[in-house]
């Protein structure tokens, strides 16, 4: 039997496009898995506003890492974010 618990990744979403001018035509929040999977999309996201997304991970065998994008209403995705990895967890007392 794996266990598996969700991994919550929370951000918040852009406020600024890449020029430094007030973004206002922001649309969704896309997650990836570092390979380039997309996993889990957010739509109609405010900018500034917190974003979570939550994604199975088992606690033993997996390390899985993450980035973001934000998607205009144009359909324009940015470049992506900064990675985040879970880290490996160890299982202390599993079988009381």
């Amino acid at each position: 039997m794996l266990l598996t618990i969700l991994a919550t990744i929370s951000m918040l979403a852009p406020t600024l496009n890449t020029d430094g001018t007030e973004l206002t035509d922001l649309d969704s929040i896309r997650l990836y898995l570092a390979n380039g999977e997309q996993v889990r999309e957010q739509v109609g996201v405010e900018p500034g506003a917190e974003v979570s997304f939550t994604y199975p991970v088992s606690l033993i065998l997996q390390r899985k890492c993450f980035y973001a994008t934000a998607v205009d209403q144009d359909g324009n995705e940015s470049v992506p974010s900064n990675t985040a990895c879970t880290t490996r967890w160890r299982c202390y007392k599993c079988h009381e």
